[in-house]
């Protein structure tokens, strides 16, 4: 499925090159804001994002000034928090809907997490079925609502032994990392590939 997703987002890519126009904007996800980008042709195209733990971390501080000077007082987050877990994504997906003030599109979404700690760093990758809608708010910019259905949830239904095989989890390190520490990496990466926000420029 994932050499699948590759294959088809590499048609894409070259069919959207010919007279394709950029678009660059900012992605908000139930987890941070990031910037994305990418190309479109006439029906089809494709977009990459880079998004950082902005809303966790700023959650984290209202935290610590909740806690300050009690029993549960944490530890003032540190910005590098915000670059050690970035959520990367990219799509390719096809113009179902086209005109001058709306559109829907159809495609495939992959959502890598990365997490850079003392004892390696770890990777999360998690796949589905993507649908977004476009709001031209004038020739240059748009709002687009993205959502996504992890194939993780869809081959449960089929068989509970298959829901694992909509995730890809890899750990380079020397030390083993928990059980928990993995289940953690799965939940971060979910809710930010479910719904995004976006708003787009047109370059060109």
């Amino acid at each position: 499925m994932k050499r699948l997703l590759i294959v088809l987002t590499l048609i894409v890519i070259v069919m959207s090159s010919a007279s394709a126009q950029g678009f660059l904007g900012t992605e908000v996800n139930w987890l941070g804001v990031g910037m994305t980008g990418g190309y479109e042709s006439e029906h089809f195209g494709v977009d990459g994002a880079m998004t950082l733990p902005v809303f966790s971390y700023v959650g984290g501080i209202v935290e610590y000034f909740e806690k300050r000077g009690t029993a549960e007082e944490t530890e003032f987050p540190l910005p590098l928090y915000l670059v050690q877990i970035p959520l990367v994504s990219t799509s390719a997906y096809w113009k179902i809907v086209d005109n001058p003030h709306f559109g829907l599109n159809l495609g495939l979404k992959l959502d890598m997490l990365f997490s850079f700690e003392k004892k390696g760093v770890a990777f999360v990758g998690t796949y589905g079925p993507m649908l977004s809608l476009d709001w031209d708010i004038s020739d240059d910019f748009c709002i687009t609502l993205r959502g996504t259905c992890p194939i993780s949830l869809i081959l449960d239904l089929i068989d509970k032994n298959l829901s694992e095989q909509g995730f890809g989890y890899f750990k380079y390190s020397n030390k083993s990392s928990s059980e928990f520490e993995e289940a953690f990496l799965l939940l971060f990466a979910i809710p930010g590939s479910v719904v995004n926000l976006g708003f787009k420029w047109t370059l060109c």
